[in-house]
């Protein structure tokens, strides 16, 4: 697809944070989210809240009880970006793993329930899915905080045999995609040689990554999302100012051969580092206070993926990305962000 109508190329902007493309622009954007069409491959996990009331330690240890009043369950892991690419109006094809335990049927369902069917998934029998249970606890009239987080499940490299029909599900989706987007989250799916397979996608269209811990396994790619920690683990040093930030993603991209390093750096905003030019920087966009920053990350993968795979230019779809993490970031839990939340929030910016 082409891109929009005054989307300047990577690299355009001189680096003055605030500084934004033409409001239209990414407005027309957002009303394109809905012809994206993303393949997602990634780790996916079952995220489980469970709520209760606690008004008394034990007897038994120095513990608090809590009596349980509810639980809900969502997508986690590459399933939030999943959820993410939905809200926008993206069509998406997840490709991952599975075990063959209710915690994988559950996953089904809620991938279902968003009209994302599951023929990208492999069920892997005895593979135990990866389950995270937070437990939050508060008294009658206070909000429930987090106390205790239990994981489940298993995060070891998959077989050979569930590899082989990964890249049989990679391969047929691909062929419909307009962007492939990787959300790796070190729990076994992503291993050497899925992440090279999936890299040489990258001659065909754009192949855009989030990797919690190994992102110089993925040479070649188009674009890698690391935060400031992953950013300094990869590169084996600390990056303090907005300079040292840019020099770092400069470096990381040269080791990569990567078109752009997106940088996302919590409070200080995110900088993008394409081939040309100097790195874009943007400020937090909307209230500087979040109320609970889960699922960022995801938020702007999720963006960037869909404007991307909308013909969005990479710094357009980062502006756009920026916008969706700081309205995201002001509600609380994991949530997502709509594409008529942000042509709103478009709109409020060109009024002002």
């Amino acid at each position: 697809m082409s891109p929009p109508p005054n989307s300047p190329p990577d690299g355009a902007e001189k680096g003055r944070a605030g500084r934004a493309s033409p409001l239209h622009g990414l407005t027309s954007i957002v009303s394109s989210l809905r012809e994206a069409r993303v393949l997602l491959v990634g780790d996916l996990v079952l995220d489980t809240y469970l709520y209760g009331c606690c008004d008394r330690v034990s007897r038994e240890a120095p513990v608090v009880i809590v009596r349980e009043t509810r639980r809900e369950s969502m997508l986690g892991g590459a399933g939030n970006v999943a959820a993410g690419l939905r809200a926008l109006g993206a069509e998406v094809e997840v490709v991952g793993v599975v075990g063959d335990d209710s915690a994988g049927d559950a996953l089904r369902s809620l991938l279902s329930s968003l009209g994302i069917n599951g023929k990208g998934l492999v069920r892997v029998e005895g593979r135990a899915t990866e389950c995270k249970t937070r437990i939050l606890a508060g008294g009658l009239s206070t909000t429930p905080q987090q106390v205790l987080r239990l994981d489940q499940g298993e995060t070891s490299p998959v077989g050979a045999a569930a590899q082989k029909a990964v890249r049989g599900r990679i391969a047929s989706a691909a062929r419909k995609a307009d962007v492939v987007a990787v959300s790796d989250y070190g729990s076994g799916l992503l291993t050497p040689a899925l992440r090279r397979h999936v890299v040489r996608l990258t001659k065909k269209k754009p192949v855009l990554v989030d990797a919690r811990y190994d992102l110089l396994g993925y040479v070649g790619a188009t674009l890698v999302k690391p935060n400031l920690p992953e950013l300094e683990a990869a590169l084996g040093q600390r990056f303090e100012t907005t300079s040292e930030v840019a020099r770092g993603a400069r470096r990381l991209r040269s080791k990569l051969g990567a078109r752009a390093v997106l940088v996302t750096r919590g409070h200080q905003g995110l900088t993008l580092q394409g081939e040309h030019g100097s790195a874009l920087h943007l400020p937090v966009h909307g209230l500087p206070a979040a109320v609970d920053v889960t699922g960022a990350g995801d938020t702007v993968m999720a963006t960037l993926a869909a404007s991307v795979a909308a013909g969005a230019s990479l710094a357009d779809a980062t502006r756009l990305a920026n916008v969706a993490a700081g309205l995201v970031v002001q509600k609380p839990g994991t949530a997502t962000v709509s594409a008529d939340e942000l042509a709103v929030a478009l709109s409020s910016e060109a009024r002002q």
